[in-house]
């Protein structure tokens, strides 16, 4: 017999197996041959396709490059590494050397001129420039640049002027350290979004050798490689310096974050604040605009002062127009752009609380009969009234017996409470109450003998004394629940199903059911929620680009004056001495404010983000805040282009769970806070501030990044629980079977937790049989042998929300 005959295996290479083939063969059908692609023909068609492709790409990009001459200046903030440089000197660096530059490519005007003093309206706190960067054939176009400078300090002015930036500078001196708080203010702009940045180095010597220079440019480029990515280094000495840097500024085309795109946005250039008749009056405001098209029907957002609607849309003259022949100060007769019509947004901050919407039906019969039964018994009952009254005001005056019996009953509860929260505020402070009384008693005789200045020193250690107490028992706190998370012991003065009564239990905390709209508070009744947040979006972006379709809409690049309407003067002159304390007697006489070091940014809301809800934000601990922050401690919040003050609560991120552990500090891993807050479509950047105002013994004077995050929407059914253990330990321990204590304290809160399953750290579950005793104890059962040194533990829910706003 011959041998038989084998073949070798096909081998099917990177497509071997049923699955591959499958997708392969799919791919395969997917594919669009050159002949069903539309092109008709042969080769030559295909390459005329090409070239008309190509020629249409150019000239979208020479229109786009056209556009930008007559657009609105680029934004560049300028920030100081290091005290041995200032934003200023740059800026009249620049000033002195743009002439002599030939920008302009010998035009007899100078072709780079600052607007620093445009009256009457106001002063401008964005200087302009502007500058022909480049020689083109055809004539090259007039750019602009407005530069922003906000002290390197304020934080929050840093990141409001950030928002608006397309370009950043860096200004550096050779051999300078970055500060360590501006290191910080530099990480909050990167978790921000930090645009472009350019490092620009002053102060060395014009004879420095290249081996010199070079150093330089090494020192300043690791000093800030942590902070921005790729930066080119510019050395700013000579004339010719200048058109470089300013050809760099102006060339560069930063990507502009979704959230900015579609929204429009106003750089406050001029500010007015005329007063009406009554507590309000019309706040004036001239800029660019910048971002989407502007809508006079839409409502708009200003930073730290609210939400308004928008009265009138006038055009001005620009203060630095990109042909020199056309320079203005915004004081010419302006012309009315815009005017509200029937279309226009209504300013809905709160839903209307029905107070009849959880009433029950109409009586019936006998409930009617009961009522007027009633009513007859309180009719006999005799009053003594003043001799006149008649029979209606005689029902309303209250019996001296009655009367007693309710200051009774009040000063009692007012004694208990009074009680309980001296015990609050003793057990919160961690000291006694004789020291308390101590330091109260110190404050309310400062000055009662003549030693005035050592009793204010004393006063200074005892405070600081006393916070660093309070900080302390914080962080044990803190330390506590990281290693005991959730648990507690049952109170003895209270019984358990009283002191418990709005806790309840759960079989699994990701499966088992909770009613996301059972037993809501009050304040539910004021919050707005959308049935699907993707199609509001949606919708919202909709209506915005119909509106940039109106023949009235205001395109960005157009210099305007916008009224708001309906300011509150008294929210006016807090908000002008928050921004720039020199302008609050400015702002209360009527006149222009000066610029300030932090940026006015007005932004256009789109449809329903002026209403409240229930935001949510996915967020991390900042690696460089250490202090512990706990559940409704008070922040500052910034989502976009809003600021918000509230006091969040964090609970765990629980992808597949429709429920969320409450979490009472925040962690160092990815957690979830919660606030009530206007609605406002992602994405959106987000950044928790501490509040330097607050009494928290943590909170620094300045404000100082807790936590990052980006914003998850608006959820008022997102439900978040509290959880906490009572936990027990066994007294007789028979395999399966034990006898626990110490978890209640009377067999009537045993058998009203009976129907709660039980679990042990070492991994049992059980379930309580019967009481046993007077004292607490029970007998328990479990899946498997109990051990003595186990401890058992079971867990009681109740949902929780963050506290309502104070409007």
């Amino acid at each position: 017999m011959g041998k038989e005959q084998k073949n070798k295996p096909h081998k099917a290479g990177r497509n071997a197996g049923v699955g591959r083939r499958q997708k392969f063969k799919e791919s395969k059908e997917m594919r669009v041959s050159v002949k069903a692609s539309g092109v008709s023909g042969g080769r030559a068609d295909r390459q005329n396709c090409g070239r008309v492709a190509r020629a249409l790409q150019r000239q979208r990009v020479s229109e786009a490059r056209r556009q930008e001459s007559h657009a609105a200046p680029k934004v560049v903030m300028v920030l100081s590494m290091s005290d041995n440089v200032s934003a200023s000197s740059l800026l009249k660096w620049m000033r002195e050397h743009g002439a002599s530059a030939g920008l302009g490519g010998g035009k007899e005007e100078a072709d780079t001129e600052m607007v620093e003093e445009p009256p009457p309206l106001g002063c401008s706190g964005v200087p302009t420039m502007r500058g022909c960067p480049t020689q083109k054939r055809g004539g090259g176009g007039t750019m602009r640049a407005s530069f922003l400078t906000p002290d390197r300090s304020d934080l929050l002015a840093c990141l409001e002027a950030c928002k608006v930036s397309d370009t950043v500078i860096l200004l550096c001196s050779p051999g300078s350290q970055v500060d360590p708080g501006l290191a910080t203010t530099l990480a909050a702009l990167r978790v921000q979004g930090m645009p472009p940045a350019c490092v620009v180095l002053m102060g060395v010597s014009s004879g420095a050798t290249l081996h010199v220079k070079a150093a330089a440019k090494k020192h300043a480029l690791l000093q800030v490689e942590l902070f921005a990515q790729d930066p080119r280094v510019l050395l700013v000495n000579e004339t010719q310096d200048c058109a470089e840097l300013w050809r760099h500024l102006t060339s560069q085309r930063a990507y502009q974050p979704v959230w900015r795109t579609t929204r429009p946005y106003v750089l406050t250039e001029q500010l007015k604040f005329q007063k009406g008749a009554s507590e309000t009056g019309t706040l004036l405001l001239t800029g660019y605009v910048r971002g989407a098209t502007l809508s006079v029907n839409q409502l708009v957002h200003l930073g730290g002062l609210g939400d308004f609607q928008i009265s009138q849309i006038d055009g001005v003259d620009e203060p630095c127009a990109s042909s020199a022949r056309h320079i203005g100060a915004g004081q010419q007769a302006s012309v009315v752009l815009a005017r509200p019509t029937e279309d226009q947004d209504l300013l809905v901050v709160e839903n209307t609380v029905d107070p009849l919407a959880g009433e029950q039906t109409w009586p019936t019969e006998e409930e009617m009969q009961e009522a007027e039964a009633g009513a007859e018994e309180r009719e006999k009952r005799m009053k003594k009234v003043p001799k006149g009254t008649s029979q209606y005001q005689a029902s309303w005056i209250i019996d001296s017996d009655s009367e007693a019996e309710a200051e009774g009953e009040g000063n009692s509860e007012g004694e208990d409470m009074m009680a309980d929260v001296e015990q609050t505020k003793e057990a919160a402070l961690g000291v006694s109450e004789d020291k308390v009384d101590e330091i109260e008693e110190e404050e309310e005789d400062g000055d009662g003998d003549g030693d005035g200045e050592e009793d204010e020193k004393e006063m200074e250690v005892m405070k600081a004394e006393l916070k660093e107490v309070m900080e302390r028992r914080r962080q044990q706190r803190e330390q506590e629940d990281m290693e005991y998370p959730d648990e507690m012991d049952t109170p003895l003065d209270v019984v358990a199903r009283i002191r418990f009564q709005k806790y309840r239990g759960l079989k699994s905390f990701r499966s088992s059911p909770w009613d996301p709209r059972e037993a809501l508070p009050r304040e539910y009744s004021r919050v707005f929620a959308f049935a699907s947040l993707r199609r509001a979006a949606s919708r919202a972006l909709q209506r915005q680009a119909e509106r940039a379709r109106d023949p009235a809409a205001i395109h960005p690049g157009t210099y305007i004056r916008i009224h708001i309407a309906n300011v509150p003067s008294a929210a006016m002159l807090r908000w002008m001495a928050h921004t720039s304390p020199s302008d609050a007697s400015t702002a209360a006489n009527s006149a222009s404010s000066s610029a300030s070091t932090s940026p006015r940014v007005l932004c256009g809301l789109l449809a329903h983000e002026s209403k409240l809800s229930v935001l949510h934000f996915g967020i991390t601990k900042s690696s460089t805040y250490q202090a512990p922050v706990k559940s409704k401690d008070p922040m500052t919040i910034s989502v976009g282009f809003r600021q918000i003050s509230g006091r969040p609560i964090f609970s765990s991120d629980s992808p597949n769970s429709d429920k969320h552990k409450y979490e009472r500090y925040l962690r160092p891993s990815a957690s979830v806070a919660s606030l009530y807050a206007p609605i406002t479509y992602p994405p959106a950047p987000v950044l928790g501030f501490t509040c330097p105002s607050s009494s928290l013994p943590s909170s620094p004077a300045s404000p100082a990044l807790v936590f990052s995050g980006g914003l998850r929407g608006p959820d008022p059914d997102r439900v978040t629980l509290k959880r906490i253990i009572l936990s027990g330990v066994p007294h007789k321990v028979h395999k399966r079977k034990s006898v626990v204590q110490f978890m209640f304290h009377t067999p009537e809160d045993v058998r009203y937790f009976r129907p709660l399953d039980l679990w042990t750290k070492f991994g049992r579950r059980g379930r309580i049989k019967e009481p046993v005793g007077t004292h607490g104890r029970m007998k328990v059962i479990f899946d498997g042998v109990i051990q003595q040194r186990d401890t058992i533990c079971v867990s009681l829910y109740k949902r929780v929300y963050p506290p309502f706003p104070e409007m």
